[in-house]
């Protein structure tokens, strides 16, 4: 390309390619003419001194059983290195409504919590931090469908911040009655046992609740006679 038809000082540009940078050489040539004589190939090295990128914070997704202390892992990423991370900044700690309690924690026995939301804490890469959520009203004896939320930035070691980042966390009856299935004969009682598992106290002693009846039989109560259902509720 003759730089005269481009520019009357004959100086073109050079973009440098996304987080490029250190010693490199261009493969493209240039020569210089006085309309007769040309002068030879001359190449060009270029020298990309390197910027400080901002890292970038990882949104997330954790499910917690309520009562229960969960871990909930925060990560970032840095694209100067892998090890750029030195700080993350807790903008938001959790919060439920209606009475229900939740929080953050440096321990696994969920005792030492955090104290405050704007909290900066020294970590590289990954803050391994414990969440517990308490007082959360359970409707109709089902899971129930409430989140929770985290909001945090990271910082890295050229003190640039990320944008914010959100970790949604699920939260999930820690009380379930197992699935079973009996095999009964014709015109014969069959003795059924309620189990269940409750992931916050592993000794709880458990009540049942009959929340639907049988259609082509009836359920007793300890060899009783009597009959139970739906409407009697819990046995």
């Amino acid at each position: 390309e003759d730089l005269t038809s481009l520019n009357i000082s004959n100086t073109i540009y050079f973009q440098p390619a996304i987080d490029v940078f250190g010693t490199f050489i261009d493969s493209f040539t240039v020569f210089a003419s006085d309309g007769v004589n040309i002068g030879a190939d001359t190449s060009f090295t270029i020298y990309l001194a390197p910027k400080n990128d901002a890292p970038i914070a990882n949104d997330g997704n954790f499910s917690a059983y309520i009562d229960v202390c969960t871990k909930i892992s925060l990560t970032g990423y840095d694209l100067d290195g892998t090890n750029d991370i030195k700080s993350f900044y807790i903008t938001q700690q959790p919060s439920l409504p209606n009475g229900a309690t939740s929080n953050l924690y440096f321990d696994n026995l969920c005792t030492n919590d955090l104290y405050d939301d704007n909290i900066n804490i020294t970590a590289e890469n990954t803050l391994d931090l414990y969440y517990k959520a308490s007082n959360v009203p359970i409707y109709n004896n089902n899971d129930i469908n409430i989140s929770d939320s985290i909001v945090f930035t990271v910082t890295d070691t050229a003190n640039a911040i990320s944008s914010i980042a959100f970790v949604n966390i699920t939260l999930n009856n820690p009380v379930k009655a197992d699935d079973l299935v009996y095999n009964a004969n014709e015109d014969e009682k069959v003795t059924l046992y309620i189990l269940g598992v409750d992931k916050a106290n592993t000794s709880a002693i458990f009540t049942g609740y009959i929340t639907s009846n049988p259609t082509i039989g009836h359920l007793y109560q300890y060899g009783d006679t009597s009959i139970i259902d739906a409407s009697s509720n819990n046995v």
